[in-house]
């Protein structure tokens, strides 16, 4: 599922019980979806007009957690979160190059080469600023993109922040030529199966297009959207 989604408006009445209302009847189908599967397979996908305003009473929250694990069971080869897997004081380096054959299997896709990486400088920054208690609030990242329409790579720094088992990066101006307000254009980063980073680019947040650009509705229309990147080796992700 792609990001960036509005669940619903949680309170609490006066006996401790939760309400759910304004729940999104989407809130379970991707961006898009409707155009996808038309307005016929939408609506029979969509929750209905019924599925809002629930009044929940307190559980044990291991009732929950065999609820989750039952529903949406956790796959062993994803590992460890990246909370975990990647430390504060630690550099790393993740990446892909897509060959010629998938390119023009591909030809929606304008990435040639990406790079996600913390170097000295993104070290730096937290070893000054952040609170490794909260790690990973605070974490900057570098992401390096070569486009195979222009060829140059452009480098983009992020601000990233904690979100369940993901991060939610926020595009910086620390290392952007960029004059406009780029703090909505978002990044998500995830674990993915046996080592690798998933990163998810719904919203035209990766610098293969000008990060000012006002789209009608600011969606990635290209195929630059999910990529799984693999562990690299530092040197991969040098300047």
């Amino acid at each position: 599922m792609e990001c960036d989604r509005t669940l619903a408006s949680l309170k609490v009445d006066d006996k401790g019980r939760l309400i759910v209302s304004n729940l999104q009847a989407d809130v379970y189908l991707d961006a898009g979806a409707e155009e996808e599967l038309g307005a016929a397979e939408y609506d029979k996908q969509a929750l209905g007009s019924d599925d809002d305003n629930f009044r929940l009473d307190p559980m044990p929250t291991d009732t929950c957690k065999a609820e989750f694990a039952r529903i949406d069971p956790i796959d062993p080869a994803l590992g460890d979160p990246l909370r975990e897997r990647l430390k504060a004081d630690q550099p790393f380096c993740y990446g892909r190059d897509y060959d010629d054959a998938h390119l023009k299997s591909h030809p929606d896709q304008a990435t040639q080469s990406i790079r996600v990486f913390r170097g000295p400088i993104e070290l730096a920054s937290f070893a000054s600023t952040g609170d490794a208690a909260n790690w990973p609030d605070g974490a900057d990242i570098a992401v390096s993109v070569t486009t195979r329409q222009k060829g140059a790579k452009v480098t983009q720094t992020y601000s990233c922040q904690g979100e369940a088992d993901q991060w939610r990066c926020s595009a910086s101006a620390k290392m952007s030529d960029f004059a406009c307000d780029i703090s909505q254009k978002e990044i998500f980063l995830k674990r993915g199966a046996n080592g690798t980073m998933m990163l998810a680019n719904p919203n035209s947040a990766l610098a293969i297009v000008d990060l000012c650009s006002r789209a009608a509705d600011g969606k990635t229309r290209s195929d630059d959207k999910i990529y799984r990147l693999n562990p690299m080796p530092q040197s991969a992700c040098s300047p």
